[in-house]
């Protein structure tokens, strides 16, 4: 089996068939142009991949699936066509060739190894850019011999070879999703799951669905399964986790909650793959890796040799990592541009994130430097997701941990981390969503437009933001939304579809049956009623699991 999921499942020999359909109905190619390739279906995307290196194309990967980054790619001159398995409207469907049915027997024995992936080692495959950490995509070639060598060496260390499934968190177009969620399983005989999961509920279904035994994902996506309790992850045997360290709370909830231990890879786009560790281990290199640290010193800057390097580049290869030397390997720092300099004093952003996410009720965090000038010169600025906090509670939490100097002055409650689809944040979106968001949060909930399907009754969708300004003392840890929020919503969304409504007289039959929390999405119905000389709003507060509160406003008649 190849592949499994929602669209089919694929056996080896259909997969061969697949990509001779594609390799049918795509163009000669030209020279100094390559393919745009973007597909959610990760058999799509793998069988397209395989046509067109069959045909001597080289494919471009984008640096994320944004309309209006595709449309701006897809006009390239480098650029000969865009495939793709969805509505864009512009390039060629995938989809149209798969279900054509149109087989050339020629062609077909033609492809043969190539599905397999069996090129020649010089063979310039792929072009994919990084999202880098200031916003600026950076540009990197890959030839055969980097990308199938380093899949087979990951095949062999992440056992995955005939009967393991992958499941993967991150999308096909990152070169971490490329290699682990589709060129690894292939190489090494595995069979990946089609789909894209991210919710902590959909990947708990898709693994018992699709029998997964390998998880591929990274820590943002990680510490979104701490809602989960064994065994909604049985069946995992390994979990892969990449493209940022694992904060030990993660992994703590990871081994007490779900019985799961990560491997984390070391790697970046430049280098392919550089080491592993599971646990608390220590980073041992991939096979045919060779480090060094700068100066021959037992700490400092990473240096790396590896055949995974592009041909032309220097040996060894200076990373922006530094490191320890300790017994069996080595111990990850952080990264030179991860160590900033706040009123004289050295500060590791990943520290500091760290210890943010060590206090309860903390779900994601984002810390950045930014130029202040003065005797501080940098200063840190933080946005945090951790409903029912108040951001000076979070400061006093981080003072026993951190230089005052270093604990940031600057910083926003969010609803989330503006994050992009390989769990990173770019620097430049997470200034521009700490200057565009309130310091206070919001005071109410988000609302949809008003539903009238019955005379004197409507419904309006809500939805409860983590950042709610009334969330902050109720209560730390475990946030839920005041009764007195709830009523006040009633009240106001009442008024607004009747106008006439005056001030509320009183609060009849009041319940609350179950705790509202952050992230709620619900909907709130709304009935009108003159049953006596006030009018009166009956109210209910739910989602498809039942009711939150209900109620009844009896108003005063607007004198005005």
């Amino acid at each position: 089996m190849v592949a499994v999921g929602e669209a089919g499942n694929r056996t080896k020999t259909e997969f061969k068939v697949d990509v001779a359909r594609v390799r049918a109905g795509l163009p000669e190619p030209e020279r100094d142009k390559a393919l745009l390739l973007v597909c959610r279906d990760r058999y799509d995307f793998a069988v397209c991949l395989v046509a067109a290196w069959s045909l001597g194309h080289r494919v471009a990967l984008p640096p994320n699936g944004q309309p209006e980054t595709l449309r701006h790619m897809a006009a390239d001159d480098g650029v000969q066509l865009m495939l793709h398995d969805s509505e864009a409207g512009i390039g060629l469907d995938l989809r149209e060739l798969l279900g054509s049915g149109q087989e050339d027997d020629a062609r077909r024995s033609k492809v043969g190894d190539v599905a397999m992936l069996s090129v020649d080692p010089g063979q310039h495959l792929v072009t994919v850019w990084t999202s880098g950490s200031t916003g600026e995509h950076q540009r990197h070639e890959k030839t055969a011999r980097q990308l199938c060598g380093e899949a087979r060496v990951l095949a062999r260390e992440f056992a995955m070879g005939p009967g393991a499934r992958v499941l993967a968190t991150v999308p096909p177009h990152h070169i971490y999703g490329l290699l682990f969620s589709v060129l690894v399983p292939l190489v090494g005989g595995a069979a990946f799951v089609r789909g894209h999961y991210l919710h902590a509920g959909t990947v708990a279904a898709a693994v018992q669905r699709w029998r997964a035994t390998i998880l591929v994902t990274v820590p943002a996506h990680l510490r979104a399964l701490k809602i989960l309790e064994r065994p909604a992850l049985d069946g995992l045997l390994h979990v892969v986790s990449s493209g940022a360290p694992l904060p030990a709370s993660s992994a703590a909830m990871l081994r007490e909650r779900l019985g799961l231990v990560a491997t984390e890879v070391l790697g970046s786009t430049e280098t392919g793959g550089i080491a592993v560790r599971t646990g608390a281990g220590p980073w041992k290199p991939l096979p045919g890796v060779k480090i060094e640290i700068e100066g021959e010193k037992d700490e400092g800057r990473l240096l790396v040799d590896s055949p995974f390097l592009p041909e032309h580049a220097s040996r060894p290869f200076r990373t922006q990592d530094v490191v320890r030397r300790s017994a069996g390997g080595f111990e990850h720092l952080g990264r030179i541009d991860g160590v900033v300099k706040v009123g004289g004093k050295r500060v590791s952003l990943a520290e500091v994130q760290d210890r943010f996410l060590a206090v309860e009720g903390v779900d994601d965090v984002a810390v950045t430097s930014v130029e202040v000038g003065g005797a501080r010169g940098t200063e840190l600025v933080a946005l945090v997701v951790a409903p029912g906090w108040a951001a000076e509670a979070l400061r006093s939490h981080l003072r026993p941990w951190l230089d005052p100097v270093v604990i940031p002055r600057r910083l926003r409650l969010v609803d989330a981390i503006p994050r992009g689809e390989n769990g990173k944040v770019m620097r430049t979106r997470l200034l521009q969503t700490f200057e565009s968001t309130p310091s206070q949060g919001p005071q109410q909930m988000e609302c949809g437009p008003f539903d009238e399907t019955v005379a004197g009754e409507v419904t309006v969708k809500l939805r409860v933001p983590r950042n709610l300004r009334s969330l902050r003392g109720h209560f730390r840890g475990f946030a839920v939304v005041p009764g007195a929020i709830q009523l006040e919503q009633a009240r106001s969304s009442a008024q607004m579809r009747w106008p006439q409504l005056g001030e509320v007289a009183r609060v009849l039959r009041l319940k609350f049956k179950r705790t509202m929390r952050p992230g709620a999405e619900l909907r709130l119905v709304l009935r009108y009623r003159r049953a006596g000389p006030l009018p009166q709003v009956q109210f209910i507060f739910l989602d498809g699991n039942g009711e939150y509160s209900a109620g009844s406003l009896e108003f005063r008649l607007d004198q005005k």
